[in-house]
């Protein structure tokens, strides 16, 4: 045979002598791009025949192919179904008689929205233990049915269809007909193709789990999920900043508002007793199923630790999923103790192929402002301070009030931190694909600069490729994603915010000669300016999986993993930016290189089949991971002849330190479980995981968890029905389980050695710990319990949750004694921790209207944690500072019980007549729990209003907690060589310019340590704003666009807060996060 494709006129060439149906419908879709359905009867024999056209339109052929063969045809968008031509037509009467008692035929489930093969549907016949699975081409098979059967077919993401099969018997081949809202074609009497019709209820919407997915409605542990077009409306550089506010039992905050900055997570306030080196409560981050570090291992100066999602790009995200509770993550064992976030990027569809384009630019800047003390106020304090202590201001203690100009101010924080952070995001995808390929390349640029004076900023690569295709029989598919990332930071070598607040008004930062001003003790901010800090970054991960189903319903599954993150820093501190009468004067740079190399395999075997009268699952499979963490080099130099010779430690006179370093974790698993559905309303889920772990010693290395989760929707109870017919849908679900935590430093149970490093090329070692093998796993026991329900159609949905997770057999860093030659040891301590907690989330669908609608959502979380017990506290180091029946990481501190003459004083709660550091009720001391170091609730409150073309998103974000006030950064007494906030006059303290009088003495050692320095951190924040609209088709068909629109969307409008300090998400001395406000476009060809 021989082909011949002429374009996209659809006209088709074919030659043979010997064809068969098979070869001539290969040829037509290979040529027209059309999808061709057929029964298999119609390949059945090895009939062959001759055929000979050339450039013959596709109906042309269609038509004269179905005279010679006796077929008929239907072309339904871009599919034709081919069946035989059926004998002469019955009335349905006639046909129903002579339906036979058993029979059987064949189908095939499509999409309803764009055609493609539903894998995995099931097919139940009522009332009956009968039933299949339709295979990944969407196929299935069915035999021996019963005149009366009635068939029900449901898929996750899919309404569910019960249609007796005397009704599917009885249409007639040919064109498609709807019943009960499905669409059903029928190539012939023996089979059917079903277009199934998505399910836009939320609850039946797909939600991705542990490996695999499931709908709210089925599922039986706590699962949140965030979809891409939630993420894409927030102009931010790291998706976690996007999730803030959005999910119930999610905490996030920034540690600055630079570009990259670290985000602290947290799922549930999960808490353990802290221990150095290491991120115990740290949730698991599986990306495309490949587990992802997020804990930071390198810096960039002003930003400070550089969070490693910053290297994930938002816009290939297609949704994120955050599992809690013990039956969402017991399958991860001991890697899911802290919560799971699941990653999954996007992908292509079956459609013609269609680039995205999608550009926006903005800026930010800061909006809040600590309010300081002006000139006038400044020098009236440090008068007033003088006169108070007796002392006379000169050179050496007044430089401000003597040799500075007293006429001539400056705002340093808008010169310094008042500048406009620009940024610019362009993104390109090109996707498509066809029913069995699918396919999308996507790139993205990302800038952003700093709003502190100078060339700062942070640029971003990132490309993203994913193939996805299945065989034509459906048995065999094969998935591959991979993602490149690369990073550099470049920017001020230490956050300006903490230095230039607390100058005097009339700082001069440079002197007479033009040089950098050094009088007064402070650190000039121009020299920063003249330092720098780089960080650059690339990042590979890559996945693949394989699936071959072996039976029908039974699929053998393998995912393949590999991630690379390398970093690179180097810090330059240039001889023109130091200080001449401090230290050696010397130019000084730090050169650091290091990289986290993971491989993971996972082999799966997943069993699905309708059981009785419900849907079983099955799953089992293994996990094999390896993590390498190096460090090649980590070097200290000073001494350069040249300032422009820093960019290699070779051109330095001295080395003062150097080293390297390489650290090998293994992991182990083996995990399955089992679900149940009967009867669409009792839900059963059984997980369990044997792991093993490097990071213990060989007797200790394995753990076993595992959870159960139940689940009962009593809305489809005829009682339910009958009783509350306002309800339409309820649900009560529990789970409990175990998990672990291995989440300790590499080689802790080992004894280990240091090196000392001499410039003069000698080394020497030294023991550094001492050996524990007996420590073993940090165990986590959870329980959870919620109340699903949905009222008037589910317009109305409200869900509240009750969580509790206890951790015992505490992993910790415990101090020893110092005759031991050790300063601490690692082990298990008998502590037992519980987080609680309730969470409550509604959503309303408030107007839905043709061309208006509005709809709300609405979480809290109130969390909780305290100290169950602690056998053996009063012996331990941690008597200091824990309380059985307590929290644990709370805020202590003196009650501050006022001014007496203008000097602070605090309460003696021990009643000693002194006042001395350490809680009353563990060290008789004279503290005092001020406060809990987690919130007292958070959570966010969201609108979307559709009007026409137009679309409006408000997010608002609200935390009620304490934080210590910024004075605490200022550590200066009022009176000192220092400016300070404009409440502090008013407050009252007595000013004092010396650090031992009876004032400064109180207001640093007693009031900054009390609860008097605490602050209301509690905030609501407008969060995100997005404005956008969609060009009507007419328009975009005329300049030949598929489709385009326009947008606007600014973060951080504005913050509602008393907080006494810069911001009160980020606390301290530090960059606020940024009010970022930019506009784009966006289009589809």
């Amino acid at each position: 045979m021989s082909v011949h494709a002429t374009g996209v006129a659809q006209h088709l060439t074919i030659s043979g002598n010997k064809l068969t149906l098979q070869k001539v419908f290969n040829a037509i879709e290979n040529q027209t791009g059309y999808v061709v359905l057929a029964n298999k009867g119609l390949f059945s024999g090895d009939k062959t025949f001759s055929l000979s056209v050339s450039n013959m339109p596709l109906k042309d052929f269609l038509d004269q192919l179905s005279k010679e063969q006796s077929l008929k045809y239907i072309i339904q968008d871009k599919t034709i179904v081919m069946s035989r031509k059926p004998a002469p037509a019955f009335n349905v009467t006639t046909i129903i008689a002579e339906i036979p008692v058993e029979f059987s035929f064949s189908g095939q489930l499509l999409d309803g929205t764009d055609n493609q093969p539903i894998p995995g549907v099931t097919i139940r016949v009522k009332n009956t233990g009968k039933g299949t699975t339709s295979d990944a081409s969407g196929r299935f098979q069915l035999s021996e049915l019963a005149e009366d059967a009635v068939l029900i077919i449901s898929s996750i993401g899919y309404k569910a269809v019960e249609i007796p099969v005397q009704q599917l018997v009885s249409l007639k081949a040919g064109g498609p007909v709807t019943v009960d809202g499905t669409k059903i074609l029928k190539p012939d009497a023996g089979s059917i193709i079903l277009y199934l019709p998505r399910n836009t209820n939320e609850l039946d919407e797909s939600v991705i789990v542990a490996y695999g997915t499931t709908t709210q409605r089925f599922n039986t542990g706590s699962v949140a999920s965030v979809k891409a077009e939630d993420i894409e409306r927030q102009p931010v550089s790291n998706v976690l900043e996007a999730l803030q506010g959005n999910v119930p039992g999610l905490f996030i905050t920034r540690s600055n508002g630079n570009p990259g900055s670290q985000m602290h997570i947290s799922i549930r306030q999960q808490q353990s007793i802290p221990m150095p080196g290491s991120e115990k409560s740290m949730p698991l981050f599986v990306i495309d199923g490949v587990p992802f570090v997020e804990t930071p291992f390198a810096s960039a100066g002003a930003s400070g630790n550089i969070d490693p999602m910053n290297s994930i790009n938002p816009t290939d995200i297609a949704s994120v999923s955050i599992l809690k509770d013990a039956d969402a993550t017991a399958i991860y064992g001991s890697r899911g103790a802290n919560g799971v976030i699941l990653i999954t990027t996007k992908k292509g569809n079956a459609s013609k192929p269609h680039f995205d384009f999608n550009i926006y630019t903005g800026g930010g800047k800061v909006t809040r402002y600590l309010p300081m003390l002006n000139l006038s106020e400044y020098l009236a304090l440090r008068r007033t301070a003088f006169a108070n202590d007796n002392v006379t201001p000169d050179f050496s203690n007044a430089p401000d009030l003597t040799v500075w100009d007293t006429t001539k101010s400056r705002d340093f924080l808008k010169d310094y931190i008042g500048g406009t952070s620009n940024q610019t995001e362009v993104t390109g995808a090109f996707s498509g694909g066809s029913e069995y390929l699918h396919y999308r390349f996507s790139n993205t640029f990302r800038r952003e600069s700093t709003v502190f004076p100078g060339d700062w900023g942070y640029k971003r690569y990132s490309s993203h490729l994913r193939i996805d295709n299945t065989s034509r029989n459906g048995k065999f598919a094969l998935g591959v994603s991979a993602m490149y990332t690369k990073e550099s930071n470049n920017q001020v070598s230490s956050d300006l915010t903490r230095y230039v607040y607390i100058l005097p008004p009339n700082y001069p930062v440079h002197n007479e000669n033009g040089g950098l001003n050094w009088t007064g003790g402070f650190t000039n901010p121009e020299s920063f300016l003249l330092q720098s800090a780089s960080f650059k970054s690339d990042n590979l991960l890559a996945n693949a999986n394989l699936r071959y189903t072996i039976l029908p319903g039974l699929d053998a599954k393998i995912s393949l993993g590999y991630n690379k993150i390398a970093q690179t820093n180097e810090t330059r501190l240039p001889k023109s930016s130091l200080d001449p009468s401090s230290g050696t004067g010397e130019s000084a740079a730090t050169y650091r290189s290091n990289y986290i190399e993971s491989y993971i395999v996972e082999p799966q075997l997943t069993y699905n089949r309708p059981l009785g009268s419900g849907r079983l699952s099955v799953l089992v499979g293994g996990t094999w991971q390896q993590s390498n963490f190096v460090e090649p080099y980590f070097v200290r130099a000073t001494g350069f002849s040249n300032d422009r010779l820093m960019s290699s430690w070779t051109a330095a006179s001295t080395i003062t330190f150097k080293s390297s370093s390489f650290r090998e974790y293994k992991y182990v698993s083996g995990f399955g479980r089992i679900n149940y559905v009967l009867k669409d309303r009792y839900l059963f889920n059984l997980t369990g995981r044997r792991d093993g772990s490097s990071r213990f010693g060989p007797n200790r290395q394995f753990g076993s968890f595992g959870s159960v989760g139940a689940g009962w929707i009593f809305s489809s109870e005829q009682w339910a029905e009958a009783a509350l017919p306002w309800l339409s849908f309820g649900k009560v679900r529990a789970s409990y389980g175990t998990t672990g935590n291995d989440q300790i430093p590499d080689y802790g149970y080992l004894a280990s050695y240091g090196n000392f490093f001499y410039q003069y090329g000698s080394a020497g070692i030294y023991p550094l710990r001492s050996a524990n093998p007996d420590y073993g796993w940090e165990a986590n026991r959870k329980l959870d319990i919620a109340l699903e329900t949905g009222f008037l159609d589910d317009q109305i949905f409200l869900s509240a949750s009750w969580f509790s997770s206890r951790t015992d057999n505490q992993l910790v860093t415990a101090p020893l004694s110092s005759q031991s030659g050790f300063s601490s040891f690692t082990g298990n301590l008998p502590a037992l921790l519980q987080s609680s907690g309730w969470e409550l989330d509604v959503k309303t669908k408030n107007i839905s209207r043709k061309r208006f609608s509005w709809s709300s959502a609405f979480n809290i979380t109130i969390p909780r944690n305290k100290l169950i017990s602690f056998p053996g506290l009063e012996k331990t180091a941690y008597a200091y500072v824990f309380i059985e029946g307590q929290p644990i990481n709370n805020y202590n501190g003196y009650h501050y019980t006022g001014l007496k003459d203008g000097i602070a004083t605090v309460e003696d709660l021990n009643k000693d007549g002194k006042f001395t550091q350490g809680l009353l009720q563990t060290a008789n001391g004279d503290y005092q729990i001020i406060s809990a170091s987690i919130p007292d609730f958070y959570g966010g409150f969201s609108n979307s209003l559709k009007l026409g073309r137009f679309q409006l998103d408000v997010l608002l974000q609200f935390v009620k907690q304490m934080k210590s006030s910024v004075r605490s950064a200022v550590g200066m007494q009022p009176g000192g060589l220092s400016n300070q906030d404009d409440r502090i006059v008013a407050d009252g303290f007595r000013p004092s310019v010396l650090s031992g009088s009876e004032a400064s003495y109180a207001y640093k050692n007693y009031y900054l340590l009390s609860d008097g320095n605490y602050s209301d951190a509690s905030f609501i924040r407008l969060k995100n704003l997005n404005l956008s609209y969609q060009l009507p088709s007419s328009w975009t068909e005329s300049i030949r666009l598929k489709s385009a629109g326009a947008f606007i969307r600014a973060q951080n409008l504005f913050t509602i807060t008393s907080y006494l300090g810069f911001d009160p998400e980020t606390g301290g001395a530090v960059l606020p996060p940024l009010r970022q406000i930019i506009a784009g476009i966006h289009c589809s060809l």
